[in-house]
């Protein structure tokens, strides 16, 4: 029976594969060729990335996590983990309304 864990484990691989591709998506031809500069090596992600990839290579035995990869996906999630603090710090005020409502009865409009 699937867990809330497995399903968190299995987003984070999902994200993780998002993530490789828009990398590997990104880059425009530029007009003037330039020299190019010296790549900086990304930084080191947290110890939070790192325990959560840890955790999933504990629990995921079937997927058999390597330790590099383990590292990439902590580098990923350590780049969400930004993003959802910018999401947090954004309050929403009561008169904030959605564009669009779902109802699934037919004919129920707020």
């Amino acid at each position: 029976m699937p867990t809330r864990r497995s399903f968190l484990a299995a987003t984070a691989g999902i994200v993780a594969v998002d993530l490789m591709a828009a990398d590997s998506a990104v880059g425009s031809p530029s007009a003037s060729p330039s020299p190019a500069p010296t790549p900086t090596p990304p930084p080191a992600p947290s110890a939070t990335a790192r325990s959560l990839a840890k955790h999933l290579q504990a629990t995921l035995k079937d997927a058999k996590l390597d330790d590099a990869i383990t590292e990439k996906i902590a580098g990923d999630i350590d780049g969400y983990l930004d993003l959802g603090k910018a999401f947090r710090a954004k309050a929403l005020h009561n008169s904030d309304e959605p564009d669009s409502v779902f109802s699934a009865v037919e004919g129920l409009t707020p």
